[in-house]
């Protein structure tokens, strides 16, 4: 297609692309002044010689289009009429942003937890720290017991550290090969239904009217012959040899007797 500058008369061949571009307005590339390109467009180029191109016919009745290619599908239908407040602008409620009164629920409920975990290692802290003192007191060693019966442990010093043991044998000669020295021999048994930790044992000489002559106290570091078996305690349903060697007190110590003692007594 052609057509033709309104005022310099330069003819200029010109595109679909063109014409939709500037809706028919187009700029003259030789004298640079805007014109309408609809009004001299051509489908061939004018003969010699060139003055003016005719101008086009003035506009007819718009023509009515009928060759139709193709028709865009039918829109799927809302599923879900509008809600009334959209049209406002604003969203629906549903939409919206969560109420805050949760988070500041969860947020305080997490803050309360918490602060309740501070004040329980607060107060274990401060009862393992007065452990001795605490014990002392008759009323709380009674329900330290209790509550150390029901979860399986033992306080220190606890008679129930050393229940279920008992000695099976004991004798007491003179040394074969130490003078001045005896060589006392017992049979330590744990009858209790679980471990208990190996106890401390308590030797009394004695007179023939309950007089004391002499005492010694045998830890567990004295008797095992491997030290690291009093950490793990004595299994149960077992027994246990001993022998001590201790100094005569004389012929007047006729009796002797064995005590258990707690292991931290």
């Amino acid at each position: 297609m052609y057509t033709q500058c309104s005022h310099c008369l330069t003819v200029y061949r010109i595109s679909f692309a063109d014409l939709t571009g500037g809706r028919g307005e187009v700029v003259c590339g030789s004298c640079d002044q805007p014109f309408d390109a609809l009004a001299t467009l051509s489908q061939a180029p004018p003969p010699e010689p060139l003055v003016r191109l005719e101008p086009c016919p003035p506009m007819l009745p718009r023509p009515r289009l009928v060759d139709a290619v193709m028709r865009p599908r039918e829109l799927q239908p809302a599923l879900f009429p509008a809600h009334p407040v959209a049209a406002s602008g604003r969203p629906p409620a549903f939409l919206g942003p969560a109420p805050r009164t949760t988070g500041r629920r969860r947020g305080q409920g997490l803050w309360w937890a918490g602060t309740a975990t501070l004040a329980l290692l607060l107060l274990a802290q401060v009862l393992y720290a007065e452990r001795d003192r605490l014990l002392a007191i008759p009323t709380y060693r009674a329900w330290a017991e209790s509550a150390c019966l029901a979860l399986g442990c033992t306080l220190p010093g606890s008679s129930r550290a050393i229940d279920g043991l008992a000695l099976v044998s004991r004798d007491i000669r003179r040394h074969p090969t130490v003078e001045g020295a005896l060589l006392i021999s017992a049979t330590l048994a744990n009858r209790a239904g679980r471990d208990r930790p190996y106890p401390v044992l308590e030797l009394t000489l004695s007179d023939l009217d309950g007089r004391i002559m002499a005492m010694r106290r045998f830890r567990p570091v004295d008797y095992l012959s491997d030290p690291r078996r009093g950490l793990a305690g004595m299994p149960a349903a077992t027994t246990l040899p001993l022998e001590f060697e201790v100094v005569d007190p004389g012929p007047s110590a006729v009796a002797f007797e064995f005590r258990f003692l707690p292991p931290d007594a």
